[in-house]
Protein backbone atom coordinates (compact mmCIF):
# COMPACT_ATOMS: atom_id res chain seq x y z
CA UNK A 1 0.00 0.00 0.00
CA UNK A 2 1.36 3.26 -1.18
CA UNK A 3 2.70 5.29 1.92
CA UNK A 4 0.12 8.08 2.54
CA UNK A 5 2.82 10.47 4.41
CA UNK A 6 5.79 9.67 1.55
CA UNK A 7 2.90 10.31 -0.93
CA UNK A 8 1.70 13.64 0.37
CA UNK A 9 5.51 15.04 0.54
CA UNK A 10 5.38 14.10 -3.47
CA UNK A 11 1.82 16.12 -3.62
CA UNK A 12 3.83 19.13 -2.42
CA UNK A 13 7.20 18.66 -3.92
CA UNK A 14 4.83 18.75 -7.84
CA UNK A 15 2.93 21.77 -6.46
CA UNK A 16 5.83 23.38 -5.62
CA UNK A 17 7.71 22.56 -8.94
CA UNK A 18 4.86 23.09 -10.97
CA UNK A 19 3.93 26.82 -9.19
CA UNK A 20 7.67 28.02 -8.41
CA UNK A 21 10.21 26.38 -11.32
CA UNK A 22 7.61 26.94 -13.84
CA UNK A 23 9.35 26.56 -17.45
CA UNK A 24 9.22 29.97 -19.46
CA UNK A 25 7.71 27.86 -22.38
CA UNK A 26 4.89 26.02 -19.76
CA UNK A 27 2.06 26.61 -18.30
CA UNK A 28 1.77 27.19 -14.19
CA UNK A 29 -2.11 27.29 -15.02
CA UNK A 30 -4.95 24.86 -17.16
CA UNK A 31 -7.36 27.28 -18.56
CA UNK A 32 -10.67 25.54 -19.32
CA UNK A 33 -13.21 26.76 -21.86
CA UNK A 34 -15.17 28.69 -19.43
CA UNK A 35 -12.32 30.26 -18.98
CA UNK A 36 -11.55 29.25 -15.90
CA UNK A 37 -8.09 28.57 -14.34
CA UNK A 38 -6.79 26.03 -12.01
CA UNK A 39 -3.13 25.20 -11.32
CA UNK A 40 -1.63 22.51 -13.74
CA UNK A 41 -0.57 20.52 -10.93
CA UNK A 42 -3.94 19.11 -10.43
CA UNK A 43 -3.51 17.50 -13.79
CA UNK A 44 -1.45 15.32 -13.08
CA UNK A 45 -3.22 15.20 -9.32
CA UNK A 46 -6.02 13.65 -10.60
CA UNK A 47 -4.03 11.17 -12.95
CA UNK A 48 -2.12 9.84 -9.98
CA UNK A 49 -5.66 9.49 -8.00
CA UNK A 50 -7.88 7.95 -11.37
CA UNK A 51 -4.60 4.81 -11.12
CA UNK A 52 -4.93 4.30 -7.39
CA UNK A 53 -8.31 3.68 -7.90
CA UNK A 54 -7.44 0.84 -11.00
CA UNK A 55 -7.91 -1.97 -8.77
CA UNK A 56 -7.04 -4.26 -11.68
CA UNK A 57 -3.45 -3.83 -11.78
CA UNK A 58 -1.24 -5.63 -9.45
CA UNK A 59 -1.00 -2.71 -5.80
CA UNK A 60 3.30 -2.55 -6.26
CA UNK A 61 2.29 -1.35 -9.90
CA UNK A 62 -0.64 0.63 -9.09
CA UNK A 63 1.29 2.59 -6.43
CA UNK A 64 4.64 3.11 -8.55
CA UNK A 65 2.26 4.02 -11.98
CA UNK A 66 0.17 6.84 -9.66
CA UNK A 67 3.68 7.89 -8.33
CA UNK A 68 4.57 8.60 -12.00
CA UNK A 69 1.77 10.07 -13.06
CA UNK A 70 2.27 12.84 -10.27
CA UNK A 71 5.61 13.37 -12.26
CA UNK A 72 5.15 12.83 -15.24
CA UNK A 73 4.89 16.43 -16.22
CA UNK A 74 7.73 17.81 -13.55
CA UNK A 75 10.84 17.34 -16.04
CA UNK A 76 8.78 18.30 -18.86
CA UNK A 77 7.40 21.51 -17.85
CA UNK A 78 9.38 22.41 -14.69
CA UNK A 79 13.37 23.29 -13.74
CA UNK A 80 12.71 21.06 -10.47
CA UNK A 81 14.54 17.06 -10.83
CA UNK A 82 13.06 13.83 -9.96
CA UNK A 83 13.53 13.31 -6.20
CA UNK A 84 15.90 10.45 -5.12
CA UNK A 85 13.01 8.85 -2.97
CA UNK A 86 10.96 7.62 -5.82
CA UNK A 87 11.15 4.27 -6.81
CA UNK A 88 13.00 2.84 -9.75
CA UNK A 89 9.65 1.76 -11.22
CA UNK A 90 8.19 5.25 -10.92
CA UNK A 91 10.88 6.97 -12.36
CA UNK A 92 11.40 4.03 -15.02
CA UNK A 93 7.08 4.96 -15.97
CA UNK A 94 8.27 9.00 -15.51
CA UNK A 95 10.56 8.33 -18.65
CA UNK A 96 8.44 5.95 -20.54
CA UNK A 97 5.32 8.42 -20.74
CA UNK A 98 5.14 10.44 -24.15
CA UNK A 99 6.16 14.48 -23.37
CA UNK A 100 2.73 15.31 -25.52
CA UNK A 101 -0.26 12.97 -25.91
CA UNK A 102 -0.41 11.43 -29.32
CA UNK A 103 -3.76 9.60 -31.02
CA UNK A 104 -1.75 5.98 -30.55
CA UNK A 105 0.45 4.97 -28.09
CA UNK A 106 4.19 4.76 -28.73
CA UNK A 107 4.74 1.37 -30.11
CA UNK A 108 6.70 -1.56 -27.46
CA UNK A 109 4.85 0.33 -24.58
CA UNK A 110 5.04 -1.96 -21.72
CA UNK A 111 1.22 -2.89 -20.08
CA UNK A 112 1.59 -0.89 -17.05
CA UNK A 113 3.11 2.05 -19.28
CA UNK A 114 0.16 1.38 -21.43
CA UNK A 115 -2.17 1.91 -18.54
CA UNK A 116 -0.92 5.31 -17.29
CA UNK A 117 -0.67 6.47 -21.13
CA UNK A 118 -4.47 5.92 -21.43
CA UNK A 119 -5.20 8.08 -17.99
CA UNK A 120 -3.37 10.81 -19.59
CA UNK A 121 -5.61 10.86 -22.59
CA UNK A 122 -8.31 10.36 -20.66
CA UNK A 123 -7.29 13.35 -18.80
CA UNK A 124 -6.61 15.78 -21.67
CA UNK A 125 -9.72 14.37 -22.87
CA UNK A 126 -12.04 15.31 -20.37
CA UNK A 127 -10.90 19.09 -20.30
CA UNK A 128 -14.21 21.14 -19.98
CA UNK A 129 -16.20 17.96 -19.43
CA UNK A 130 -18.02 16.41 -16.47
CA UNK A 131 -16.33 13.16 -15.30
CA UNK A 132 -17.85 9.78 -15.42
CA UNK A 133 -15.91 8.08 -13.36
CA UNK A 134 -16.43 4.00 -14.62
Amino acid sequence: MIDHKQYAEYVRYVAQAHQEHVLPTAKAMRVFPSGEKNPYFTHTLWCSMMMLLDTQLPENLRDAGAVALLFHDVLEDTSSPLPDSLSPEAVQFVHEIPNSIHIAPPPGMSRISLRIWLVCVDSHSLRGRSLNCY
